[in-house]
């Protein structure tokens, strides 16, 4: 649609290599990770999730349909993976 709202797939590359880290970060940190890259990873995860949460609300209806799809499915990876930490940290 005219004006929709989207992010390019360049962006979308972008932000999907910086959500695997920070996942990886989180629940499978190489050894020598120090504890507060850990935490500062989660801290990441847990603020972008709400952004996503916060675009979608306001501005789902008017977005494309690839962006849609790419916020959807990093908001599920997001909270997939602070809930594994959840139970890995126990």
């Amino acid at each position: 649609a005219a004006g929709a709202f989207g992010m390019s797939p360049i962006r979308r590359s972008l932000d999907r290599a910086v959500l695997d880290r920070l996942i990886i970060l989180t629940n499978t940190p190489p050894a020598g990770t120090p504890d507060d890259a850990r935490s500062l990873a989660r801290a990441n995860l847990v603020t972008v999730e709400k952004r996503i949460g916060s675009v979608l609300l306001v501005r789902a209806a008017g977005m494309d349909e690839a962006t849609k799809a790419f916020l959807d499915e990093s908001r599920a990876r997001i909270k997939r993976a602070l809930a594994a930490q959840t139970v890995v940290m126990g």
